[in-house]
């Protein structure tokens, strides 16, 4: 994190005003990952803004990981080898990259994803 994460804030919100979103997965809510933040950042309480359970439907980046693995699975031949697995991620993960209609879409559809989660009581929604 110290390599990437906060050299981006830096870049990226000079202001010192974001936040960070965690998905609710156990490695992001350990005491580590609340202490390095708390060292780091500054107050967990100010800038971590939590999922509710199982809402992944939440998540931008599972959908993405998520069209990387199906455009993956979808190549012939089918690949035989981590080299060829993560040569292939790699060059779907630039190919969706300049999918700028995707990437719109799918942050359109935020609002009516947290609308849905908020119905379901955060279970799974059809997105």
């Amino acid at each position: 994190m110290e390599s990437h994460l906060i050299p981006y804030i830096e870049k990226h919100y000079d202001d010192g005003y974001f936040y960070i979103l965690h998905d609710n997965h156990p490695s992001h809510n350990s005491k580590y990952i609340e202490e390095w933040i708390k060292d780091n950042l500054g107050d967990p309480q100010q800038i971590l803004i939590k999922h509710p359970p199982r809402s992944l439907d939440l998540n931008p980046g599972e959908h993405v990981s998520g069209m990387i693995k199906r455009k993956v699975q979808m190549r012939r031949p089918i690949i035989t080898n981590a080299d060829d697995l993560w040569k292939a991620t790699l060059e779907e993960h630039q190919l969706l990259g300049q999918n700028r209609q995707f990437l719109i879409n799918l942050i359109s559809s935020m609002p009516n994803r947290i609308q849905e989660v908020i119905k379901l009581n955060g279970e799974a929604t059809r997105y």
